[in-house]
Parts: structure tokens; C-alpha cells; sequence
């Protein structure tokens, strides 16, 4: 991909910027042009209900969602656990505050930590709690630099469940659902 783009860079200086002039074809596209028609996997087309934005910091974390936020600060025991922990956890909180009565759909969940998207991708991983095997989650897509990888993502432990509670909070917007932290002791 890097090479096309290469080309493509080279015909515009080539020509001063002009969009319009003609270019070269490289070998590489002509088999594309060729072959594409015959393929046999569709492209598949990923309609998202929502799109759910979520970060993290050592302080706090937060959400985002169809002009609607949502935030907290971490309890003294989660502020001592590693940033990977903290970025699935305020993953599951921005599904949770935006997309808990949503089921049977695709949610496009963004996330800047890469590996929180692999431990989310592979539903877990050595360091980090397995996610919950109750079936009950929420599908969602998370986007890579390489690609549009599927997930399902499950309620991280059977933990978090006790310590988390959801309410109403009436915005500009009409009601955004934010998630507070009961106690901080309950991960223990």
C-alpha cells in the first residue's frame, strides 16, 4: 500500500499538484483491474447503530457518544492497575453508560489503546481478568490501522458487576446515562 501511495505522491509532484493529469498504472493495479470482477468475498458492509468513543488516564476515564458524554474518576484501588486495565475498563463503562439496553446489533467502539483492542479482540488475555462467560455482551467493532476487526466484548469479570450502577443525568441534549464507581475496595 505504501508504494501506491508512493506513485501517487510522485504523479502529483510530477504534474504541480494536478489532480486531473494522467498517471502511469502500476503492474499491481492492472492485476487488480483484472481480477476484482471474479472475486468470490463480498465486501462486507458494517452498519453501525452507534459509535462509542472511550479513554483513559490515571486519574479517570471517559466516553463519548452521539454528543452525550460520560465520566468518573477511578477508585484508589483501580489507580494502582496498569493503563491497559483502565482503557478495557473504560471501554465496558462507555458500553454500559451508551449502548446497555442495545442488543442484536453493531456498535463501533474507538479506543487509542492497542492493546486493550487485542484483549478485546480475543475476549482476554493472561493479565487482565478473562472477560465474563455469561453470553450476555454486546457486540462491537473495534478499528484498527490494518483493519476492521469483529468482537464481542463481555462484561470484564464477574467483579465489576457489583460495583457498578447507572443513572440518569439530564443534559442539553436530552438524557446521557453516566456510570459512578460504588465502593473502591470491591475489585479485591
Amino acid at each position: 500500500m505504501r508504494g501506491l501511495e508512493r506513485l501517487g505522491f510522485l504523479a502529483l509532484e510530477y504534474n504541480n499538484d494536478n489532480f486531473e493529469a494522467m498517471m502511469e498504472i502500476s503492474p499491481d493495479l492492472w492485476w487488480w483491474k483484472r481480477n476484482i470482477t471474479g472475486a468470490k468475498n463480498e465486501i462486507k458492509i458494517f452498519n453501525a447503530r452507534i459509535e462509542i468513543f472511550s479513554d483513559a488516564s490515571s486519574s479517570g476515564w471517559g466516553a463519548f457518544c452521539d454528543h452525550n458524554r460520560a465520566s468518573g474518576h477511578w477508585s484508589k484501588y483501580e489507580r494502582t492497575q496498569h493503563i491497559n486495565y483502565l482503557e478495557i475498563l473504560a471501554a465496558w463503562f462507555g458500553l454500559k453508560c451508551f449502548a446497555n439496553d442495545l442488543r442484536d446489533c453493531d456498535i463501533l467502539l474507538r479506543t487509542d489503546n492497542t492493546t486493550a483492542i487485542a484483549y478485546i479482540n480475543k475476549k482476554g488475555g493472561g493479565s487482565i481478568p478473562q472477560a465474563g462467560q455469561t453470553g450476555q455482551g454486546h457486540m462491537a467493532v473495534v478499528r484498527t490501522k490494518e483493519s476492521m476487526d469483529f468482537c464481542e466484548l463481555y462484561q470484564i469479570g464477574r467483579q465489576c458487576q457489583s460495583r457498578f450502577r447507572v443513572k440518569k443525568v439530564r443534559t442539553g441534549n436530552g438524557i446521557c446515562l453516566v456510570s459512578d464507581s460504588l465502593q473502591e475496595n470491591n475489585l479485591k
